[in-house]
């Protein structure tokens, strides 16, 4: 959903919209989820986009050289036997584990890492929030969309 900082992808917003709309018309709901694993494709998973690992100081380039993440799985490699299963090991690299410990705990083990002014901790949260709003503005009002996900954090239905 996002391309940039605060620059979200419409065209999959104008899509969602149109696959969601459908659903009401077959009588069908839907409970919205915004997934993430291994923190990001650039880690080795799935979910946030890769500014955020630069934010932090990460080198996209050398992520997978140096250990800190495991990538083969993501770029389309064809796993070998050994390799199988290999893919949640990617929450103990060091991107994926980083990037968890500055988003949930940044103002305790990193208070110097400022960004635009703030702790990286409230600026990835802040981030994070923005973007749920602007998927929440584009298809929240929709009759099919029944509550969101907020990752494992808490639950907003609608009345």
């Amino acid at each position: 959903i996002i391309i940039s900082r605060g620059i979200y992808d419409t065209e999959y917003f104008t899509y969602l919209h149109g696959l969601l709309s459908l659903f009401s018309e077959n009588g069908l709901v839907a409970f919205v989820s915004m997934h993430q694993d291994v923190w990001s494709r650039y880690a080795g998973g799935s979910g946030a986009p890769a500014w955020t690992l630069e934010a932090a100081g990460f080198d996209l380039n050398a992520l997978e050289d140096t250990g800190a993440a495991w990538l083969k799985g993501v770029r389309g490699h064809e796993l070998s036997a050994n390799e199988r299963g290999l893919w949640p090991t990617g929450y103990t690299k060091l991107s994926a584990s980083t990037m968890a410990t500055l988003f949930w705990g940044g103002e305790i083990f990193a208070p110097k890492l400022q960004i635009e002014g703030q702790n990286i901790q409230t600026y990835l949260q802040s981030k994070f929030l923005d973007a749920w709003t602007a998927l929440v503005k584009a298809v929240g009002h929709l009759d099919s969309v029944i509550g969101f996900e907020v990752s494992l954090l808490t639950l907003f239905v609608k009345s």
